[in-house]
């Protein structure tokens, strides 16, 4: 049975909507980690529905993605929809390289009003598309930028970034440092965290936690008795992940000792 794997998620469909859709193929119920736009590709990692609850403990940052600036293309949304175009001269490198130099490390920016973000119950896209007029608050996103080339009216780029990113909004930031009209034309998420290829994964080995091992009766374990730290090899306070054979727990050791996920599949 298929528990966890990385998707490749083709363009022009929702994540919600990809997941019910690949589920029914699958005959799972299917969760994911991280919303990706409708018109972005690539990877999406998704579990069946009770190990969507490993996705905290998972390394998923940074994510990778390949994105491309079409220079003249405007789009309220800040990505293929509703174009309209406009003429921009050339840029020389030399530009550019020192637009992406200036925007690395940590940066504020604001959101795209046509993003998932709620405001009063209701997305932000919802109240875009409405003509409802409404203000996001400043974000920050921590990345790592490499110009990759630049084809006249099209530039091409790597973006590593934390989590919450809008690499629409980042798109946008280049734009207005060049004092160009530009949308994001196309975005390819390449990874997200360690999940980089298209395959099923180990859930035990993906959790991104310290193994523990329990010195007494395994059994105590799978029928969730109270345990005592006593019969734990390491003994300090924290999260950990416990083999269980065919299933693995995680427990948190403090002043008590909590199972905060027991007798999960591998």
């Amino acid at each position: 049975m298929i528990m966890i794997f990385l998707a490749n998620k083709p363009i022009n469909i929702s994540s919600n909507h990809f997941a019910q859709k690949l589920g029914r193929k699958l005959e799972l119920k299917l969760g994911y980690s991280g919303t990706l736009d409708p018109f972005a590709s690539g990877a999406l990692l998704m579990a069946c529905k009770k190990h969507t609850k490993l996705f905290r403990f998972f390394n998923l940052e940074p994510k990778i993605y390949n994105a491309t600036i079409w220079l003249g293309a405007n789009s309220p949304s800040f990505d293929n929809e509703n174009i309209s175009l406009h003429n921009v001269e050339e840029l020389n490198l030399k530009q550019l390289q020192d637009a992406f130099s200036h925007f690395q490390g940590s940066i504020t920016y604001t959101p795209p009003k046509f993003c998932a973000k709620k405001i009063n119950g209701k997305r932000a896209y919802e109240l875009a598309r409405n003509n409802e007029d409404f203000n996001l608050n400043p974000c920050v996103m921590n990345v790592k930028a490499k110009l990759l080339y630049y084809s006249h009216p099209f530039i091409k780029f790597e973006l590593i970034a934390s989590k919450g990113t809008y690499v629409r909004s980042y798109a946008q930031l280049i734009c207005n440092y060049l004092n160009v009209v530009g949308t994001l034309s196309s975005l390819q998420r390449v990874s997200e965290g360690n999940f980089n290829k298209f395959k099923e994964y180990n859930a035990f080995d993906s959790v991104n936690l310290a193994e523990n091992y329990y010195l007494g009766d395994i059994k105590d374990i799978l029928l969730g008795k109270k345990l005592d730290i006593s019969n734990f090899s390491n003994k300090k306070y924290g999260i950990y992940k416990i083999n269980l054979g065919e299933t693995f727990s995680i427990i948190e050791i403090n002043d008590n000792i909590s199972y905060l996920l027991n007798k999960i599949e591998k």
